[in-house]
């Protein structure tokens, strides 16, 4: 397996967070926008409450689920805005060509800033007048006031996304890319991987080895 960006690929075990309360679990899937459900013990349940008191919250009881198809983040330096999972905007100020920021889906979730609450990570395609589609990747990060996403981080033009997975606080982005001495007309067969990390300012970049 070929590595692009600096470093060796590592494949540590997933991080899974998980929180066992008195109250009902509560998981959050990454499917959709839909709010997750917010069970709330009948009047007849025992155990005291107070005992939950003071321990921090996770993302595993976290109340919304993050919207990819409906996020907003940055993309060489402007702010793109999905709207049910598509973008558009002229190519240059006051052009008739549009470029289209598609959600590519492939969700992952996982700590990336260890903190102790799962984040997501997802693609996102960019067309525009050419010939080139651009592939991107794009962190949201969860906190106590919801999610923060970060910038889009470019991984290649005309490649196939295959999967995303968190692991160790970090990003590995696996695709199917091309030698460097073939042309972009060749079909992307090479299997490539990508490793990113979030830095404390919020900002997703490659990972130094």
């Amino acid at each position: 397996l070929a590595a692009a960006g600096c470093g060796e690929q590592r494949s540590p075990d997933d991080t899974t967070v998980s929180e066992s309360t008195r109250e009902p679990s509560r998981d959050v899937a990454f499917d959709g926008p839909e709010l997750a459900s917010d069970a709330i013990p009948g009047e007849g349940a025992t155990g005291p409450a107070d005992a939950l008191e003071g321990e921090p919250r996770k993302e595993g009881t976290s109340q919304e689920r993050f919207d990819a198809r409906n996020s907003a983040f940055t993309l060489d330096g402007s702010t793109v805005a999905l709207k049910n999972g598509s973008a558009e905007a002229p190519a240059a100020p006051g052009s008739q060509s549009l470029v289209t920021t598609r959600y590519f889906g492939k969700e992952a979730s996982g700590d990336l800033n260890g903190d102790g609450r799962d984040d997501v990570a997802y693609f996102v395609t960019r067309d525009g007048s050419g010939s080139g589609r651009f592939t991107y990747v794009v962190a949201a990060i969860s906190g106590m006031g919801g999610y923060k996403t970060t910038n889009a981080f470019l991984v290649g033009d005309r490649i196939v996304p295959q999967s995303l997975r968190i692991s160790a606080n970090e990003l590995h982005v696996n695709f199917a890319g091309r030698e460097r001495s073939e042309p972009m007309t060749a079909p992307p067969t090479r299997p490539s991987v990508l490793l990113l990390k979030v830095t404390p300012q919020g900002v997703l970049q490659g990972l130094m080895k």
